[in-house]
């Protein structure tokens, strides 16, 4: 608890207005604000249609990052029959199942599409099943909701808090709405959260409110629940948070045993696929015939129509689809133009300013595009297809390269068979990447690009990996927790052996 006093941590998951958007805009960034209370109670909640999802294999459940005695508390339930007769969770209880009893029927309607994964989540990290309902009250269970603040996903997870528990955040990839990673995130955080307060009241009010302000409130007050501490020193939202989700929790008991719902239906098997990097996912489910709507509600973690274009991706598709999916990314090159982008191979003297300038874009944008991914000749990285145009080939007449900048002159007596046996690639591909028929006969001096596989390319691409410095980390005790030697993350770092870390700081602990 000491320790958590003194963090003083940004707030984890507030999300006093939230926006709710459909598959096309959440890629866009387009949506209107709205807000879940006024939403309720004049009955206009938004609802869409969603396959429900399969649950699948949970990760192994996070450690709390502090003392995880209190873990042995936890119990199968959060609140007790009697809270019912609460008059702040009577009235949000009345709200939910009369005056606005269409609206949160048709919320749990929804729910149906998730409710099986994040509950099989739940029971198998052994905490109580009530909390499996908590994003009815954070974002209606709709994956593209974005709070005003920054937090997005049916958890609404900041950005920090997302990549403290383990998920991507970047240019490429939201993983809070990723329906499964979100969920083991959550998992994490609230057991962290439980371990930290020890009490699941107060574990809420820090999921809603920071658990820095919780802390400090209770430092301040000498309170130690929930009830105790003066209604000043917590929000208006916070005070209510914990109302609502009790009168939530009753609400889906009676309603279930009304007859009104009913959330035990078999949920539709979904089937994760691995697909290479820059996958144009568009294509990929206009190809299977899978409507978009549908496919991007499934998926909806990727922000761009395409996959990252570094390393390999998972994608998931109703079981029906999975075959169709198979056969189209066997016949479909991964190395092409997509989402405004091409690939282009780094050369000597290379340098993302330069890069920029050639493409007429900010280095942060690239360095974004490419997850900071450094250069060195001969890597692939993705540039806007802008680049393409001034890129200069081995020949003025020489077909351009449309997977990318030539990088290898046709000499006398090649083919395309030879150059692809000769650098390991299918001739399909080759061909592809070119825009050329596999039988085509090249001249000598044409430019063309040579695709890397795909096992140069993940080697060559790995991923940074960072780390958010927790109370008492040292620089000795991360690089062992990460199997890196001591002056390597130093290196890495500018750090000195005797250098101080502080609680929020960010460690690079794997070098791409």
């Amino acid at each position: 608890m000491i320790a958590l006093l003194l963090l003083g941590m940004s707030v984890g998951c507030t999300s006093p207005r939230i926006s709710h958007k459909g598959a096309e805009d959440a890629i866009t960034g387009a949506g209107a604000v709205y807000d879940p209370d006024v939403a309720l109670s004049s009955g206009s909640a938004a609802i869409q249609d969603t396959a429900a999802v399969v649950p699948e294999k949970s990760a192994a459940p996070q450690e709390p990052l502090g003392d995880s005695s209190a873990q042995a508390n936890v119990s199968s339930r959060i609140f007790a029959p009697t809270i019912i007769k609460d008059p702040a969770v009577q009235k949000y209880f009345s709200l939910y199942t009369k005056k606005a009893r269409g609206s949160f029927v048709a919320v749990l309607e929804r729910a149906q599409g998730y409710l099986p994964a994040v509950l099989e989540r739940f029971r198998a990290a052994g905490l109580p099943e009530e909390l499996a309902y908590l994003p009815v009250v954070e974002s209606g269970f709709d994956p593209s909701a974005t709070s005003s603040v920054g937090a997005a996903g049916i958890w609404q997870l900041m950005p920090g808090t997302a990549r403290r528990f383990g998920l991507r955040v970047d240019w490429w990839v939201d993983e809070r709405r990723d329906i499964f990673r979100a969920t083991d995130a959550a998992i994490g955080y609230l057991k962290y959260l439980y371990a930290q307060f020890g009490d699941w009241k107060l574990a809420l009010a820090a999921y809603n409110a920071g658990e820095g302000a919780i802390g400090r409130a209770l430092k301040v007050t000498g309170a130690e629940t929930l009830d105790a501490l003066p209604e000043a020193r917590l929000s208006a939202q916070t005070r209510s948070y914990v109302p609502k989700f009790a009168a939530v929790v009753h609400a889906v008991r009676y309603l279930e045993k009304s007859g009104d719902i009913a959330l035990k239906r078999r949920p539709q098997p979904l089937v994760p696929i691995v697909v290479r990097g820059a996958t144009d996912l568009r294509d990929l489910a206009r190809a299977v015939g899978i409507p978009w709507k549908e496919f991007h509600a499934l998926n909806a973690q990727y922000r761009r129509k395409a996959t990252p274009p570094l390393g390999k991706s998972t994608v998931r598709v109703p079981a029906q689809y999975a075959a169709q999916v198979r056969q189209y990314l066997k016949r479909e090159s991964s190395l092409r133009s997509v989402a405004g982008l091409v690939p282009y191979t780094v050369r000597a003297g290379d340098s993302w300013s330069a890069l920029a300038k050639r493409a007429k874009a900010r280095v942060q944008e690239l360095v974004a595009i490419n997850a900071g991914v450094r250069l060195v000749p001969g890597r692939v990285v993705y540039l806007p297809a802008r680049v393409q145009a001034r890129a200069g080939t081995a020949s003025s007449k020489a077909p351009k390269a449309v997977g990318g900048q030539a990088n290898y002159a046709v000499r006398p007596g090649d083919t395309l068979s030879g150059i692809a046996r000769k650098f390991g690639v299918k001739v399909s591909t080759l061909a592809a990447v070119n825009d050329l028929a596999p039988n085509a006969i090249l001249r000598p001096g044409q430019g063309l690009f040579i695709p890397p596989t795909d096992a140069a390319q993940v080697a060559a691409t790995a991923a940074p990996r960072y780390y958010v410095v927790q109370p008492g980390d040292t620089v000795w005790g991360i690089s062992r927790r990460f199997g890196a030697a001591l002056e390597d993350v130093l290196r890495w770092n500018r750090l000195r052996p005797d250098a101080p870390l502080r609680p929020g700081d960010t460690v690079l602990v794997q070098a791409p």
